[in-house]
């Protein structure tokens, strides 16, 4: 296989799981209840996490970012959700004095 291929192949990828991950975080601000909000929150930290990890090997591997993409997403700015809809959990002590999932669920005010 040529090692253009295998380039094209990393380059067209990566801009695949930058553009998924965007969508990630619009499906997050637009879902309509907990749950999708819940689940699309996880989807998203799992693209945060992916780009974050591919950008940071290649620093490790002396890669420039632009080479593969991506020079044009910053994790930490373009998909974090603002901590103004986050939700928070507050834990209580249960009769018993055990906590353990014993919490209360605050969402956030829109």
């Amino acid at each position: 296989m040529e090692k253009s291929t295998i380039e094209n192949y990393i380059k067209q990828t990566i801009e695949y799981l930058k553009e998924d991950a965007i969508a990630a975080k619009e499906d997050y601000l637009n879902a309509k209840n907990s749950n999708s909000k819940l689940f699309n929150d996880g989807v998203l930290m799992g693209y945060y996490h992916v780009i974050t990890l591919l950008k940071q090997q290649a620093e490790a591997f002396g890669i420039n970012a632009n080479d593969l993409n991506l020079d044009n997403i910053d994790p930490d700015k373009d998909l974090m959700i603002p901590s103004t809809n986050v939700r928070k959990l507050s834990y209580t002590k249960n009769p018993s004095g055990n906590d353990e999932n014993n919490h209360e669920e605050t969402a956030p005010k829109e």
